[in-house]
Parts: structure tokens; sequence; C-alpha cells
């Protein structure tokens, strides 16, 4: 018979992953190491999902806040 408790620390998972999403909004924390630790992804899965996060987001661009010329 085997026991584990997380290495015998008692860790509120909510709590932690409430944190370190915390840390990757103020930038000190790197997305890809949140979703390994918080979702148990490998390396090479993390970067797959996190690429297709990226390639969701919309283009912003500098021309794009520029006004279209109207030929007027």
């Amino acid at each position: 018979m085997s026991v584990h408790f997380d290495d015998g620390v008692f860790i509120d998972k909510d709590k932690q992953r409430a944190d370190e999403m915390q840390l990757v909004a103020a930038g000190i924390m790197p997305k890809l190491e949140y979703l390994k630790r918080n979702f148990g992804l490998s390396e090479e899965d993390a970067q797959k999902w996190l690429a297709q996060v990226n390639n969701e987001q919309p283009d912003y661009s500098a021309n794009v806040f520029q006004e279209q010329d109207t030929g007027v």
C-alpha cells in the first residue's frame, strides 16, 4: 500500500493556481511555465498550446490604428 500526500506538504491547488496566474499577469512567470505546472503538460505540449492561443489572437499591428485613406 502506498499513500501520496503531495510530498508531505498540503497545498491548496486553487490558491497556488491563482497566485501563479497573478505572476503571469505581472510578467514574472512565463505563460509556458504556468501551463506546464498547472495543467501537467510536457514542454512540447505547452508550446503547442501557447502557439495555438497566440495564433487565435487578433493582429494589432501599427497599421490597424491608422486611418484608412478614403480617397477624398
